[in-house]
């Protein structure tokens, strides 16, 4: 192919430009490519062919961003002021947005607070568990803080989580187990009745391995499961421990007989 020129591109201005002749004009010549055959002979001249119809594509495409970038200056020169004024009007919005929320938060805490005070006053049957339960009983509760539930709406929820609760808890009682403070700590934790008989079947396996008799009647839980440390059976243990592994401990001493008392 040699040196293709359209003789309707007579400028790089792409407004003067006769877009239907240029077409015409472009078809006619490329007719000859139609059906042509490259060999290994003439492959040199494809590459040739594929290199001047690139070239022509690049020129066309230059004139056509330039006149774009042409178009885009008054807009450009304007957006500039647009952006100013949007940006005032966004940080007053951002303004607003802070005082919505610290609003809201505010709405929140007090309707919380109010959840808190019912819950204290309808939560007697659960006993000392009572302050421990009402965090995870909230947190899986979050449409209480929403403005569409009303009062009567989130009474009901928490005396049926009240009333839940205090079923479970008393089926972990009836259990019997050496390991009721442990698994009553995972109940508080997760509000998940099927946690408890996990961690109870884990405890129990541990147990099994042990050899222990875990069908033998608990001891008492009375001072007289406690020995000084002072008597001649007695040794002394210092154990480093949060509140929780403490009591996981007691639990598992209990299972196996051992006897202790706290200095």
């Amino acid at each position: 192919m040699e040196y293709l020129q359209l003789m309707g591109i007579k400028n790089n201005d792409i407004t003067s430009w006769d877009f239907e002749s240029i077409k015409a004009e472009l078809e006619e010549k490329l007719k000859l490519y139609e059906n042509i055959v490259y060999t290994e002979e003439n492959q040199k001249e494809a590459k040739k062919d594929k290199a001047e119809l690139s070239r022509l594509e690049k020129d066309i495409n230059v004139c056509a961003r330039a006149y774009k970038e042409k178009c885009l200056e008054p807009y450009n020169r304007i957006n500039i002021e647009v952006k100013e004024i949007t940006n005032i009007i966004s940080n007053y919005k951002g303004v607003i947005d802070i005082a919505v929320k610290e609003f809201d938060n505010k709405r929140k805490e007090s309707k919380k607070a109010e959840i808190k005070a019912y819950y204290d006053k309808k939560s007697y049957n659960l006993g000392n568990l009572a302050e421990k339960l009402f965090e995870p009983v909230f947190s899986l509760h979050p449409k209480w803080l929403n403005i569409t539930t009303s009062q009567k709406q989130w009474q009901e929820d928490v005396l049926s989580a009240i009333n839940k609760a205090d079923s479970e808890i008393k089926a972990i009682k009836d259990m019997n187990t050496p390991y009721e403070t442990s698994l009553l700590d995972v109940y508080c934790r997760s509000m998940s009745f099927d946690e408890v008989l996990k961690k109870k079947e884990e405890y129990t396996q541990v147990t099994d391995r042990a050899g222990l008799d875990m069908t033998a009647p608990l001891p008492e839980k009375t001072d007289n499961n406690k020995r000084s440390a002072d008597s001649e059976e007695g040794t002394v243990l210092r154990i480093y421990a949060t509140q929780k592994q403490l009591g996981k401990i007691c639990d598992f001493m209990q299972a196996i007989g051992v006897k202790y008392d706290f200095l």
